[in-house]
């Protein structure tokens, strides 16, 4: 037949050709520009609850290795490198939240010998489960004083990595909206919503948002119920049965308080709640704060519950705050701007004084309380306890009186010495110790502001100790591993005689 020449000719090169391929098998197997790895070479990742992971080399002769290039596949098979590692222990940070972490990442790397060869993927690919990310935590629900709904979200991991939360409520339809934006309470470690929603809602839940802005959708169960213990039926502004009641204030027009960003440093941490409110009630503390302003606490008369909330109960005493803008000198670097040529006309009573304030009903959204700020009028109004109703008395027995005697009257003692100034010296200050000396007697209460900008709510600092003979005062409190490194600041107010003084100290996390 016509194919049988070539079939003849294919049978005859056919050793030839398999000759061939084992020639060229055996080219491969020594060329020196691939080389083989090592029995148990390959790239694995160290997993922890803070901050970023670890990618390392196992098997390796780290002496002979000259540098490692890490490779990262997101769930969306997206690629990309981290930065060359030229020094041993050749490790490397992997910020897993940069990429898509819903599904299964997997890590790699280019090693290259000091001989010059390069080894790629050693071992295979390293797969990381990207429920690895997943901040976990606990969701609660509570009821503020005034009725309304609030939420603290508290992550298990990576506390130190959230940028944001979005609280998100489910309405009757069983549609989802965003109801909050989280208020970081400290370094991640809880992040709260102080309103949302007037009423209980049907169920909350949260987004975290990580640096890169994408987010990680319910990291757990939504919550439908109110955590009782949270402080449901809490009363915000208990009062004596024995005090006086007085009349609450008349409610003024938004234009007698003016501008509520006035004078105001970096106004944007604060949500109008009201252009302008009055309250009544007694002045507990009055604090003079670095940025120019005084803290007032006021202790509301009853009736007034809805101007605090839960933060309010837990960090101020349930007093609401009032803030009186640059009434005295600016030592913060950043609110000099707010009050550069004006100065506050106001002035404020001493503590225990009945007053009524008017000012802008604000959220604090760095802390989560309730405050007037900027307060614009504060005036004493004293209140008369109610008199008791007349009973009737007997007709008095007229009696003789015996003539008067004098008796010698003797010159009043003279004034005692004033009351010698009172003085705030930090005289230590490290991350969770402070120490300072002030005069025997005062009443001293202090804080602790985290290289963030966020205050600390450690219970240490809670204590407002009395100075003793030595003068000195002290609080320790706990520290934690999530803070963010930089130079913090702690703050100490002391009181005596009617006078305050405060100070300030750096410390170092």
């Amino acid at each position: 037949m016509a194919i049988d020449g070539p079939i003849r000719s294919l049978r005859r090169a056919l050793p030839r050709i398999l000759i061939a391929l084992v020639l060229l098998a055996g080219t491969l197997a020594v060329d020196p520009g691939t080389p083989a790895f090592a029995a148990g070479q390959r790239v694995d990742v160290r997993l922890t609850d803070t901050g970023p992971w670890s990618a390392f080399l196992v098997g390796f002769d780290q002496s002979a290795v000259h540098s490692v290039t890490y490779y990262v596949r997101d769930a969306r098979d997206h690629w990309r490198h981290l930065e060359p590692v030229l020094e041993p222990p050749f490790e490397a940070p992997v910020k897993w939240w940069e990429g898509d972490t819903r599904g299964y990442q997997a890590v790699t790397a280019h090693v290259k010998l000091k001989s010059g060869k390069e080894l790629k993927d050693p071992g295979g690919w390293h797969w990381v489960k990207g429920a690895h990310g997943s901040p976990a935590g606990s969701l609660r629900l509570f009821r503020n004083a005034d009725g309304t709904t609030g939420s603290e979200y508290r992550p298990d991991r990576y506390g130190d990595v959230i940028s944001a939360v979005e609280f998100w409520m489910r309405g009757r339809d069983g549609s989802w909206s965003e109801a909050a934006a989280g208020i970081d309470g400290e370094e991640g470690a809880e992040w709260l919503a102080p309103l949302i929603s007037a009423v209980q809602p049907f169920a909350v839940s949260v987004h975290v948002v990580w640096p890169n802005g994408s987010l990680w959708v319910d990291p757990t169960r939504y919550s439908t119920t109110i955590d009782e213990a949270a402080g449901e039926g809490v009363s915000a502004t208990p009062v004596p049965t024995s005090a006086p009641v007085s009349t609450l204030p008349a409610q003024p027009e938004a234009a007698t308080c003016g501008d509520p960003g006035a004078h105001v440093y970096h106004p944007d941490r604060l949500r109008v709640l009201a252009a302008c409110v009055a309250v009544s009630g007694y002045i507990q503390v009055i604090r003079r704060e670095a940025d120019g302003d005084d803290h007032l606490l006021l202790k509301l008369d009853p009736g007034q519950d809805r101007y605090v909330n839960q933060r309010n109960v837990q960090a101020q005493l349930g007093d609401l705050v009032l803030e009186p803008v640059c009434v005295n000198s600016v030592t913060q670097a950043d609110a000099v701007a707010a009050c550069n040529g004006y100065v506050n006309p106001l002035r404020v009573p001493p503590v225990g004084t009945h007053v009524v304030a008017v000012g802008a009903w604000m959220l604090d959204l760095d802390h989560g309380w309730m405050e007037l700020h900027p307060l614009v009028a504060l005036v004493a109004t004293p209140v008369t306890a109610p008199s008791p109703a007349p009973t009737p008395t007997p007709a008095p027995t007229p009696t003789p009186t015996a003539a008067p005697t004098p008796t010698p009257t003797s010159a009043p003692p003279p004034p005692g010495p004033p009351p010698a100034a009172l003085s705030v010296t930090i005289t230590q200050s490290v991350y969770g110790f402070l120490a300072a000396h002030t005069l025997p007697g005062a009443t001293c209460s202090a804080k602790a502001v985290f290289p963030s900008g966020t205050t600390s709510r450690a219970t240490g600092l809670s204590a407002t100790p009395t100075a003793g003979g030595d003068g000195n005062v002290s609080w320790s409190y706990g520290t934690t591993g999530n803070t963010k490194p930089g130079t913090g600041t702690h703050y100490v107010t002391c009181s005596l005689n009617g006078q305050q003084e405060t100070a300030s100290a750096a410390f170092t996390v």
